[in-house]
């Protein structure tokens, strides 16, 4: 199942919005739109971070953007998000298979274990499965050798062979020198029935789990180490894959999908939702904090010597006053006692920094309990 939806998902995605893109760029997309870093991605995909820096420049200038928020944009454009974390959850899963790997060969690198890999047909034996085999084997600590005809095969050594159980008979039939070795058959085709006498062999399905069942070949390489805790760490850390749909070239994630475009579009509508809300909330409050006029206190008398218009008072560069300060009703109250007096003209207000003056200011500002035609703030501090 794995190399079908590789194949299946670089399909989709070699071109988007006109842009063409390698197998290796649309990995690196997929990590990117899961928030990863350049090291996290160099770890997952197995290359190094100058590799990962260059596939990043390679699709920025691709995309014509300058960064990663400039890929994600395209990606979310092109709604094309849903396929690259599908893809990002089979990387995750392969990442997390090669660390097992790598964790076994450590238990078993004492021993030199080599294997020979014989596949049914000819055409079959450079074939991406044969090579997948030999290369997780090698990350395993185990060697192997494929191994092109049949009268070349050690009878000492352990035969992996790759085919179809009617060409494993075949096979035996051919065979001059006997392999005293345990033969292990792998197969894409149909799993034998359990009376069958190959029961116990080691099968890769089309529609299998990969990895599981690569485990339960190196249960039959590696019969006297314990695996268990290996594979069920594995199993703790990824996905199943059996979990996770194709996708079909032009279609979009199934609706099982852990990341389906529904449930995605009902967030972003619900997101929009609440921001609209709160938008709409602030504004009724700046609203009516800007035409509600200000109470008056009538205790207080008016300066004799000051005559207004009547009209509502004009104001220049009113600043902004916090929804939350706290008032102080008394010293707002001994200011404008300070400019009941004729003879008063300014009032200053003087204190240590940050104990409020400029809040102060601007309660008076806005509180005014005189009237006046025109009202104008500056700001103290220096433009520069």
């Amino acid at each position: 199942m794995g190399d079908t939806f590789f194949k299946t998902i670089y399909q989709e995605l070699h071109i988007i919005g006109e842009k063409s893109f390698t197998p290796r760029e649309v990995d690196v997309i997929s990590c990117v739109l899961s928030g990863k870093g350049e090291k996290a991605i160099a770890v997952i995909l197995s290359i190094s971070s100058r590799g990962v820096e260059s596939h990043t420049r390679n699709i920025r200038q691709k995309i014509g953007c300058t960064g990663r928020d400039g890929i994600i944009e395209f990606v979310e454009k092109m709604h094309k998000t849903d396929h690259f974390r599908h893809l990002y959850q089979y990387l995750l899963t392969q990442s997390n298979f090669i660390k097992v790997l790598k964790k076994i060969a450590s238990v078993i690198k004492k021993e030199e274990l080599t294997c020979t890999i014989f596949c049914e047909k000819e055409e079959e034996r450079e074939t991406s499965f044969s090579r997948k085999i030999k290369q997780h084997l090698k990350i395993s600590g185990i060697e192997g050798i494929i191994e092109k005809k049949e009268s070349m095969l050690d009878p000492e050594k352990i035969l992996i062979f790759v085919g179809s159980i009617e060409g494993l008979l075949t096979f035996k039939k051919k065979i001059t020198n006997p392999i005293n070795k345990t033969i292990l058959a792998l197969t894409v085709l149909k799993k034998p029935q359990e009376d069958s006498p190959f029961k116990e062999y080691v099968f890769f399905e089309k529609n299998e789990n990969y990895y599981l069942s690569f485990f339960q070949l190196l249960k039959k390489l590696l019969p006297t180490f314990s695996l268990e805790k290996f594979i069920e760490e594995f199993k703790s850390l990824s996905v199943d894959q059996k979990s996770l749909p194709l996708i079909s070239k032009g279609a979009s994630i199934e609706k099982n999908s852990l990341f389906n475009q529904k449930n995605f579009t009902r967030r972003k509508k619900l997101v929009w939702s609440a921001a609209i809300l709160l938008f709409s909330s602030l504004l009724i409050f700046t609203l009516f904090w800007i035409f509600t006029p200000n109470v008056k206190n009538k205790s207080l008398s008016i300066n004799p010597l000051y005559k207004s218009s009547g009209k509502k008072a004009l104001s220049w560069n009113a600043p902004f006053m916090p929804a939350r300060y706290i008032k102080r009703n008394e010293s707002v109250e001994a200011i404008w006692k300070k400019f009941m007096n004729p003879v008063n003209t300014m009032v200053g207000i003087f204190g240590l920094g940050g104990v409020g003056k400029t809040f102060l200011a601007m309660h008076c500002f806005h509180d005014c309990k005189q009237p006046y035609d025109f009202k104008a703030w500056f700001n103290a501090e220096s433009p520069s």
